[in-house]
């Protein structure tokens, strides 16, 4: 399933070369969908028909990685982040200078 979501959160965002934390979209470092709401809280499949598209981020691997780390070693900046990031995904909008500023100033934190 996270194929399909993967395809269209790319539809809806277009990213370009950057991820939604800033790391580079490249052959070896393809995007992949990353759970906002991680599985293991719940699945609101049911509550929401659009769960995985709103429940979703658009990170490279590299990214998805760094997030994942984050969240043992600076829990504080892994929910802002991800919080800047839920919020990108309500917005249906592809980021903006403002918003990598924003993650930039977080992540250099």
């Amino acid at each position: 399933m996270n194929k399909l979501e993967l395809l269209r959160l790319k539809k809806i965002f277009r990213p370009k070369d950057r991820d939604w934390l800033g790391f580079k979209i490249t052959h070896n470092n393809p995007l992949t969908y990353h759970h906002l709401f991680k599985q293991i809280y719940g699945n609101w499949e049911e509550l929401d028909i659009k769960y995985q598209l709103h429940n979703g981020s658009l990170l490279t691997k590299n990214a998805h990685k760094y997030i994942h780390l984050l969240e043992s070693i600076d829990h504080d900046k892994f929910v802002k982040l991800t919080e800047l990031m839920r919020q990108l995904n309500q917005s249906m909008t592809p980021p903006d200078e403002e918003y990598y500023e924003k993650v930039k100033k977080i992540r250099n934190r």
